[in-house]
């Protein structure tokens, strides 16, 4: 496994979170809330959490030292 730089760990957890508090508000898990049960905010919540996955899964680029 490739080492993951805080940055990006650092993003890519944020984004996972807040994807999946969306998430849960949009499935009405957690209510309070204008967003509960707001089916759209489930959808965006699920691609904001893979985001954040995919960022961390991403492989390092490489630097041109040009």
């Amino acid at each position: 496994m490739s080492k993951i730089s805080p940055m990006r760990r650092a993003v890519g957890l944020v984004l996972m979170f807040i994807g999946v508090m969306w998430f849960l508000l949009g499935i009405n898990l957690i209510s309070g809330s204008q967003f509960s049960g707001n089916i759209p905010f489930a959808i965006v919540g699920a691609v904001i959490a893979s985001a954040g996955v995919l960022v961390m899964q991403l492989p390092k680029r490489k630097r041109d030292r040009t």
